[in-house]
């Protein structure tokens, strides 16, 4: 009796402390109000050939990015992985269901990644993100859907879909890198090709999911 009324407790304790956090975060100093974001493990259908999980680290990396920015904030409540008949939309009472799992949550973000693979230079297709040279060895190329869906309402409304395609330039210098090396986590990681990539990929990700909440926040809502 005595270590379930503990339990009890201590799970009201933290539901508690979920709650001041939210509360602490969703508003600026000047009184305006902040949107707080689930970002859903991602669905990593590329399955690139690294020695570490790509879909943790994309997803825990747009976790941290979504608190640098300004306007919306990572909701407290668990990110799990979200259903397959969600991709889709649904409706009445598979949405409530939905819905109902996230309770402190505006928006979910919903990203697969589609591409991730070398493949030799087209000049006349290919646009660079890094200063072009002559010494350019390959492209990575990077794809990912993403979906922004809207809970604010009691059901499931999406405000973004849009296929995100990322070219990366890697140099002959950096074309060989070893990832067992220098993989995903240790201090040289960020300076490889795949690293700088994924960054990048990341940050595109979250420029355009925080622009349509922002397009969604000030819509007149039709119910």
């Amino acid at each position: 009796m005595t270590r379930v009324l503990f339990f009890v407790v201590s799970l009201l304790f933290l539901c508690s402390c979920e709650s001041r956090y939210d509360e602490g975060v969703r508003y600026h100093s000047d009184g305006t109000s902040r949107s707080s974001v689930m970002v859903a493990p991602v669905m990593d259908r590329a399955k690139p050939d690294l020695p570490w999980d790509v879909s943790t680290e994309l997803t825990e990396t747009l976790e941290m990015a979504v608190n640098r920015r300004g306007d919306i904030y990572l909701s407290s409540d668990y990110s799990a992985p979200v259903p397959t008949n969600v991709w889709n939309h649904p409706q009445g009472q598979e949405a409530q269901q939905f819905v109902n799992m996230y309770p402190r949550t505006d928006f979910v973000v919903l990203v697969e990644l589609l591409e991730h693979e070398y493949s030799g230079r087209d000049h006349t297709k290919t646009q660079p993100i890094y200063a072009d040279s002559n010494q350019i060895k390959a492209v990575l190329t990077l794809t990912a859907r993403v979906q922004v869906l809207d809970l604010r309402h009691g059901d499931v409304r999406p405000v973004l879909q849009q296929i995100i395609p990322s070219n990366h330039m890697i140099p002959v210098v950096k074309q060989d890198v070893d990832y067992y090396q220098k993989p995903w986590g240790s201090d040289e990681y960020h300076a490889t090709p795949v690293g700088m990539a994924h960054t990048k990929l990341t940050k595109d990700i979250l420029d355009q999911v925080e622009r349509y909440i922002s397009f969604a926040r000030k819509s007149k809502v039709i119910n």
